[in-house]
């Protein structure tokens, strides 16, 4: 599992329902002491009751199956164990139905058939639905093979990339006139470059080259990268000039906007396409609008 984002979201399913108490009832009544809460309350000597659900739940969402061994002595349930799904293998009867399993561990086979107890086979297994399968489930992960797969490529060139300082493109070009490069010339200068020069304890280490060899960068590094992007934010405007666009615009009126300091100046709206006959309007007390002669204020605030 090299994926986190897998690894993180089987686990966060396989916890939440682990989590999820189990209760026994016989009817409409719960049934509070019982040989079987006994038994999923202390699986195994080595698991808790969530440490065997969210290893049985992340099975089934890795694989697609989940095995159960059920451990009896003499009739009597006493243990219960996760089993790996890569290890199992489902044996076929005649007729097509699993009759047997069988669990290879350490060049070891072990063949679980038969009953442990009355009316209980040695292993429950639970599978996901496949199509085309009779006796396995099809994982999630399977069917999300490629998605991940795209990941994992992505991550693995950007680790490259940084392990390569960050430069995935530049060429050594040999400018002497005695030709090309010998094979032996090239892998010693291939060498070279991957031993001293390569990797993050050697990023920014100067380049010495000599017999007609010249580097050309043809990328940019992160810093030029960075530092030539253009800005995304938006260009400053004028306080003043988008208030009073806010409050002008939908009536295209002149409006007397009071500046800090107590001067005032007087903004115009952008000419309309169509003729206004209205008359000009009147303050309060009756007299019409300064007019912008009569009025000071900052000249870099006229419209």
């Amino acid at each position: 599992m090299q994926n986190a984002i897998v690894y993180r979201s089987v686990r966060m399913v396989a916890e939440a329902a682990a989590s999820v108490p189990l209760l026994l009832y016989e009817g409409e009544e719960e049934i509070a002491e019982h040989p079987l809460l006994d038994l999923i309350a202390r699986p195994n000597p080595v698991s808790s009751t969530p440490d065997l659900l969210e290893s049985w739940y992340g099975f089934l969402l890795v694989s697609g199956n989940a095995y159960l061994e059920a451990v009896a002595i003499g009739g009597s349930l006493r243990e219960l164990h996760a089993l790996r799904p890569d290890r199992m293998k489902v044996v076929p009867g005649p007729e097509g139905w699993p009759e047997a399993f069988e669990y290879t561990a350490d060049g070891r086979t072990v063949r679980f058939a038969g009953e442990v107890a009355p009316g209980v086979r040695p292993v429950l297994h639970v599978k996901l639905f496949h199509p085309v399968n009779d006796h396995y489930g099809l994982s999630p992960i399977e069917a999300a093979a490629s998605a991940i797969d795209t990941h994992n490529t992505a991550s693995r060139w950007n680790k490259a990339l940084l392990d390569n300082s960050a430069r995935p493109s530049g060429a050594l070009v040999y400018t002497a006139r005695d030709g090309n490069l010998s094979p032996e010339q090239y892998e010693r200068l291939k060498s070279e470059l991957e031993q001293g020069f390569q990797g993050a304890a050697r990023a920014g280490r100067p380049l010495l080259l000599e017999g007609g060899l010249d580097w050309k960068s043809m990328s940019l590094s992160p810093k030029e990268w960075t530092s030539s992007r253009p800005s995304t934010s938006p260009p400053a405007r004028s306080p003043s000039r988008w208030a009073c666009r806010r409050c002008c615009s939908p009536s295209r009126r002149q409006h007397l906007l009071q500046l800090p300091g107590g001067d005032a100046h007087l903004l115009a709206p952008e000419p309309s396409s169509r003729s206004s006959t209205a008359p000009p309007r009147r303050s309060p007390s009756g007299s019409p609008p300064p007019s912008p002669t009569s009025v000071s204020g900052p000249p870099g605030l006229k419209p």
